[in-house]
């Protein structure tokens, strides 16, 4: 016999756990788009990225980052912070760097399993 709290932690898992997967895949389809965006603009898809590149990279994902956390929280209505979470300009401060930080480690990380370069 399965528990009332069994079935509503059921239930949450079930409506959770496929959110939190499409989001991660928006956020990879973004990231990916940033960095096509990123790789056009300084005509280096496949050459290292400097300090200036991750910078506009970082930048770039800071402002699409603003963007869409604006357009969905104060716009859309989708949803609203907890009093716990810092905001900056009524954006939620983590959702704010989550892309650019995220993006930051991907290009690194690729970066550094397609090196052909010695340890």
């Amino acid at each position: 016999m399965t528990s009332i709290k069994g079935s509503v932690a059921n239930k949450y898992y079930r409506q959770y756990v496929p959110m939190m997967v499409e989001m991660a895949f928006y956020d990879a389809v973004a990231v990916s788009g940033l960095y096509l965006f990123h790789s056009f603009v300084f005509r280096s898809l496949l050459r290292g990225n400097t300090v200036r590149h991750i910078a506009v990279f970082f930048l770039a994902a800071i402002i699409t980052a603003a963007v869409v956390e604006y357009a969905a929280a104060h716009l859309q209505h989708a949803w609203n912070y907890l009093p716990s979470m810092p905001t900056v300009a009524g954006i939620g401060l983590l959702p704010l760097l989550q892309l650019a930080v995220t993006g930051v480690a991907s290009i690194f990380a690729a970066e550094r399993l397609s090196s052909h370069k010695a340890a």
